[in-house]
C-alpha cells in the first residue's frame, strides 16, 4: 500500500481502547520510534508511513470541538504556531497532533475537557447497546416461538421446531444466548467502568498515568465471531434444508412407511380416478426424519365423489422428541384448526387420538388464486398417534374401509402387536 507520493504505508490494529487517550499517544510515539510515522487513522486501525526511526516525535490527542467531525481551523492554526501539526481525527472523539521537536511547548488539556470525549463515547455506544439488546431479545423471542398476538410463548411449537428444524433452530438459539448471556454483560460492565472514569474526569481528577486499557483484536473478533458464525450456520439451515421430493406413481413403491391411495381400495363410486396431487416429501434434521404425503383425486363436477390421503410421519431419535412433536401437532390442530381430538387406544401404540368429521354442507378451499366449493358426502377420518420414537398424523377420505389406511401404516411402522 502506497500513498500518492509513492511512500509505503502499513496498517496496524490499535492495541488500546479509543477512550484511552494516553495509551493511544504512547502507541503512536512507540511506532514513530520504530520508523512508522502516523499518516491517518482508519476504522480501529492506524495507517503509518514507513520511514526513519524518530524517537523524539510526540503525539497528543485533543477532544473534538464539533460533534460532526468538522475541523477547528482556529485551533489548528494556533497549535501549528506552537509546533503541533494536525494529522487526522479519530471518529467523533479526537484531533491528532504531532510535534517533531522535543522542545515544543506541551499541550495542556484539563480533565474536565477530556471528560467530553467520554460523554460522546458513552452516548454513541449506549444507543448502539440498547439497539443490540432489543434486536437480540427480538431474535430470541422469534426463535423460541413467541406469539405476538397473544403475547404468549408457544412452547410445544418451539419444541417441535427444535426436533424437526434442528439445523437452524439450535444455531440461532445458541447465538441468541451467547449475545444475551456473554456479550450483553461484558458490554454493560465496560460501560459501567467508562462511566466511573468519566465522572472522575468531570470532577477534575486526572486519570492515572500508568494505567492502560488494552484492546485485543483477536479477543474482539472471537467475542463477536461466535454469534455471527452461528447465525450464518442457522441461515444456511433455513435456505438450504436437507430435503427430497418423490412423485407417486402406481408402478413405484410408496416410500416406507407411508401409505398412498395406490395401496388402498377406493370407493366404488370413484371410477377412473385422476390424481391432482401426488407427492411425498422427506426432510432431515439431526434429531428426526420427517415424511409428508399428500394425494387426492380430481373432481369433474362438484358433486363427484373423491378420495384423499394426507400423512405426516416423524421418526425421531428418542420417544421424548417424538412426544414433543405429537404434543405440538395436537395443540395446533385443536387451537388453530378446531379439531376436537378424542383419546383412544390400540395395541402397539403409546398414544392415539381420533376424530371423524361428518360433512354438513359444501366445503370451500383455496389453491393458489383459485377458490373451490365442493359438495362432500364422504366422512373424513383423522388419527394422531405415537409408537415409541415414531409419530404420525393421518387423514383419509374416500377409501373402503377407511381404517385400512391406519392398519397398513401401523404395519409398515412395525407398530402392530
Amino acid at each position: 500500500m502506497y500513498d500518492q507520493y509513492g511512500n509505503k504505508l502499513v496498517r496496524k490494529a490499535i492495541p488500546y481502547q479509543l477512550y484511552d487517550m494516553a495509551g493511544l499517544q504512547q502507541w503512536f510515539e512507540e511506532m514513530s520510534a520504530k520508523g512508522f510515522l502516523l499518516d491517518s487513522f482508519g476504522i480501529r486501525t492506524g495507517i503509518f508511513r514507513v520511514g526513519e526511526p524518530a524517537p523524539e516525535v510526540r503525539y497528543r490527542l485533543e477532544p473534538q470541538t464539533y460533534w460532526d467531525q468538522s475541523l477547528d481551523y482556529d485551533k489548528n492554526e494556533a497549535y501549528a504556531k506552537m509546533g503541533w501539526e494536525y494529522v487526522d481525527f479519530i471518529g467523533h472523539y479526537y484531533y491528532i497532533y504531532r510535534a517533531e521537536d522535543p522542545e515544543t511547548e506541551e499541550l495542556h488539556t484539563d480533565p474536565m475537557t477530556q471528560s467530553y470525549v467520554f460523554d460522546r463515547y458513552l452516548k454513541r455506544h449506549l444507543r448502539a447497546f440498547f439497539a443490540f439488546l432489543v434486536l437480540a431479545l427480538g431474535q430470541l423471542a422469534y426463535t423460541i416461538g413467541f406469539d405476538r398476538d397473544s403475547l404468549t410463548l408457544t412452547l410445544p411449537n418451539f419444541l417441535e421446531q427444535l426436533v424437526l428444524d434442528t439445523q437452524y433452530v439450535v444455531p440461532f438459539l445458541l447465538a441468541d444466548l451467547w449475545s444475551l448471556l456473554v456479550i450483553t454483560p461484558v458490554i454493560y460492565f465496560r460501560f459501567w467502568k467508562l462511566w466511573k472514569l468519566r465522572d472522575k474526569l468531570a470532577m477534575g481528577v486526572p486519570l492515572e498515568e500508568g494505567q492502560r486499557h488494552p484492546r485485543s483484536l483477536a479477543r474482539t473478533v472471537a467475542f463477536f465471531a461466535v454469534p455471527i458464525t452461528l447465525w450464518c450456520v442457522g441461515t444456511l439451515g433455513v435456505f438450504i434444508p436437507p430435503y427430497q421430493q418423490t412423485t407417486l406413481t402406481p408402478d413405484r413403491p410408496t416410500p416406507a412407511p407411508l401409505v398412498s391411495l395406490y395401496d388402498l381400495e377406493l370407493d366404488p363410486a370413484i371410477q377412473n380416478p385422476e390424481y391432482g396431487y401426488n407427492l411425498a416429501e422427506t426432510s432431515f434434521s439431526p434429531l428426526a426424519v420427517k415424511q409428508d404425503l399428500n394425494q387426492w383425486t380430481y373432481r369433474e363436477e362438484p358433486d363427484d365423489p373423491s378420495a384423499s390421503i394426507s400423512i405426516d410421519y416423524v421418526d425421531a431419535v428418542s420417544p421424548t422428541f417424538a412426544g414433543w412433536v405429537l404434543d405440538s401437532w395436537k395443540r395446533t390442530d385443536e387451537v388453530e384448526d378446531g379439531i376436537p381430538w378424542q383419546e383412544a387406544s390400540r395395541p402397539g401404540l403409546d398414544r392415539l387420538y381420533t376424530y371423524i368429521e361428518v360433512p354438513v354442507g359444501p366445503s370451500e378451499y383455496d389453491v393458489g388464486d383459485h377458490h373451490y366449493t365442493v359438495n362432500q358426502f364422504a366422512d373424513t377420518y383423522y388419527w394422531l398417534g405415537q409408537a415409541g420414537d415414531q409419530v404420525f398424523r393421518l387423514t383419509v377420505r374416500g377409501t373402503v374401509p377407511p381404517e385400512e389406511a391406519l392398519d397398513l401404516l401401523l404395519e409398515r411402522m412395525g407398530a402392530v402387536s
